[in-house]
């Protein structure tokens, strides 16, 4: 497929963006194959997530396709927040395949703040490996004690690490329930 089919003409001079201002709030996400993957993403919210058993990758930042090829003007990844999420996986599922930290000079502007990751088959391996950038606040190697993971309830234990753990957002209002998320919020999508 040529460049032009895929992205329409914009108006002359103007930068393309692929995928802009997505928020993905809230969301119990079970076995994924690829978590979150940021690809051609400009400023773009994952928040209060809980993603469930990944089986190929937790988290992966591409630069899409700015700068490169046949159109320098489409902007390349960049100002994302992975902000907390709980993922819960294990690590025999994804290896040490989960990150694909290429260089771009964007890089630095995304950012990972307050998420709790956890390897149910290797809590010592739990922290990322490879992740390009600095989880501020995470928690790993944490069990986030949900309530029955064989039954499929992930909501949070009342002594849940993950309970009002969080970063405040603006963004958030009430978890996937309906419940209003405290302040500061839990990590996950269940108050």
């Amino acid at each position: 497929m040529s460049p032009e089919a895929f992205r329409p003409p914009v108006a002359p001079g103007a930068d393309i963006i692929e995928v802009q201002d997505v928020r993905v709030l809230g969301n119990l996400i079970v076995a994924p194959g690829a978590a979150v993957s940021f690809n051609g993403c400009v400023g773009c919210l994952v928040a209060n997530n809980t993603i469930v058993f990944p089986n190929h990758s937790l988290l992966s930042f591409f630069p899409g396709s700015g700068g490169v090829g046949e159109n320098p003007r489409v902007r390349a990844t960049a100002d994302n927040r992975f902000v907390n999420n709980i993922t819960y996986y294990r690590r025999s599922d994804v290896g040490a395949k989960e990150y694909y930290p290429p260089s771009f000079p964007t890089l630095a502007t995304n950012s990972l703040h307050t998420n709790l990751w956890y390897a149910a088959d290797d809590p010592e391996a739990s922290s990322p490996v490879g992740l390009p950038l600095t989880d501020d606040g995470s928690m790993a190697g944490i069990d986030p004690g949900f309530v029955d993971v064989a039954g499929g309830d992930y909501h949070l234990k009342p002594d849940s690490p993950a309970v009002s753990s969080g970063t405040p957002l603006a963004a958030l209002s009430t978890d996937l329930d309906g419940a209003c998320f405290d302040d500061p919020p839990s990590r996950g999508a269940l108050q």
